[in-house]
Order: C-alpha cells, then sequence, then structure tokens
C-alpha cells in the first residue's frame, strides 16, 4: 500500500494471511506466535521470501510494472541467524530480481538486539542491494545515537500516531519531529494507516515522502493489485492497493 507525494503508485507491501478452507481467514497476530512456538519461524520467513521475491520478479519481466517496488515484513528472529543474508542472497539470485525494489521491514525490537550483531546483519543485506526499513517507528527502543550508526533507508510512522493526527497535539508534535529528524538523516519516512485526506494534507505538509492505508484501498491479492493499476495508468492517489500474499 504505497504511494509517492505525487500520490503515484510505487508499490505494495507484502502482507500475510492463512486462508485454511476449514478455518476461514487467519491473521498474523493468530499463526506467527504458534510459528514462533514450534519453531517454525524460519520456514515461514522463507515463504514470503521465496513468495515475494517471485512476485517482484513477476513485475520486472513487464516494463508495464518493473519499477514497482515490494516490502516484506521479516521477523528480528530470523533476521538475526546466520544464514539469513545467504538465503536471501541464494532467493534474489534464483529469481534474478533487481534487489534495489526490494526493502525489508523491521522492528523496532532489532534495536534491543547487540548494536555489533545488528549492524553487521544489515550490512551483509545491503551489499545484495537491497532496502531497509524500521517498522512502527516511535513506539519503542530507538534512540538516535544508535539509529544513525545503523544502515537504513526508511523509517515507518508508527499508524497509531497518525490515527489520532487531527486529535492530539502531542502526536502531530512527535510526527513532526520524526519527519525532520528522518530528513536530517538522510532517511525516507512512512507514514502507515493513512485513513483519510486531512491526515494525508499534514503528512505532506510536513514533508512525509510514502504513504499507506485505508484511504488507498484495503488488501487484495497480487493479481488484482496489477490489474487496478491497468486500469488507472496515472496511478492517482485513490488507485494505490495493498497487496495480499495468501499462505
Amino acid at each position: 500500500v504505497q504511494g509517492d507525494a505525487t500520490g503515484a503508485a510505487i508499490g505494495a507491501e507484502g502482507l500475510r494471511r492463512w486462508n485454511p478452507p476449514e478455518l476461514g481467514m487467519v491473521f498474523p497476530g493468530r499463526f506467527i506466535p504458534l510459528a514462533e512456538q514450534f519453531g517454525l519461524n524460519d520456514e515461514l520467513t522463507r515463504y514470503v521470501l521465496e513468495a515475494g521475491i517471485g512476485t517482484l520478479a513477476r513485475w520486472q519481466g513487464d516494463p508495464a510494472t518493473a519499477q514497482l517496488r515490494l516490502s516484506l515484513n521479516v521477523s528480528v528472529q530470523s533476521f538475526n541467524t546466520d544464514d539469513f543474508a545467504r538465503t536471501l542472497a541464494g532467493i534474489v539470485d534464483v529469481h534474478g530480481v533487481d534487489a534495489s525494489k526490494l526493502t525489508l521491514e523491521l522492528s523496532e525490537h532489532v534495536m534491543a538486539q547487540s548494536h555489533e550483531h545488528v549492524a553487521g546483519r544489515m550490512a551483509e543485506v545491503k551489499k545484495l542491494g537491497v532496502r531497509l526499513s524500521l517498522d512502527d517507528f516511535g513506539t519503542g527502543y530507538s534512540s538516535l545515537a544508535y539509529l544513525k550508526t545503523l544502515p537504513l533507508d526508511e523509517v515507518k510512522i508508527d499508524g497509531g500516531f497518525i490515527a489520532d493526527l487531527e486529535h492530539a497535539e502531542s502526536n502531530r508534535a512527535l510526527v513532526k519531529t520524526i519527519l525532520v529528524m528522518a530528513r536530517n538523516l538522510g532517511l525516507a519516512a512512512v507514514a502507515e494507516h493513512v485513513e483519510n485526506i486531512r491526515q494525508e494534507a499534514f503528512l505532506r505538509a510536513f514533508g512525509c515522502d510514502f504513504f499507506q492505508g485505508y484511504l488507498y484501498g484495503r488488501a487484495m491479492p497480487a493479481d488484482a493489485f496489477i490489474a487496478s493499476l491497468a486500469e488507472k495508468p496515472n496511478g492517482g492517489p485513490r488507485h494505490i492497493q495493498a497487496l495480499r500474499q495468501s499462505a
């Protein structure tokens, strides 16, 4: 669900969904803890990478969609494994994608890990050309001293701050501070959970780079996402859609 400051669609965030016939749609909050509990987190992460990078390869095979970006969430647990970068490199190589169009999103929990360890893992991933994003920024462990030493490309402002922009002056001040900080550190800023044009206008006015949320559309399968772009060749802001990848 991502568009730029001009309103043009630039890509999507891949969302994990499990849709077994006997249960119906199951959201990550239910199945990810189970995967972690039973030691299946790495297998789930590999599936997400395979599915996401395979989708990106199909996009890049068509000139009409070759410039689209895709963001994928990766757990800190999987990111910290010794063979994560090697696994990622293998999948990128098999599909032959331009890795600069792939963004991996990490939660702020990564900041609670050993700085040397995290920086080393990030450097390995960056060598592949992959972009790195700090998700849900402002909710936890980040410090400016730590943040500026990591090879991040963007920060995603936590959606809880966006939701209360119209009603809480403290949230408006915090979001403005995050946008200034990102600009000063040379990081792109992404606002998530943008739901109305008043929120969007505020974010644009203070220099937000990218936007996603229900204002632009709800989650949909990858083929429907591409079809929606084909129907709206100008990529207007009301035609950006979310990408849903079902397990």
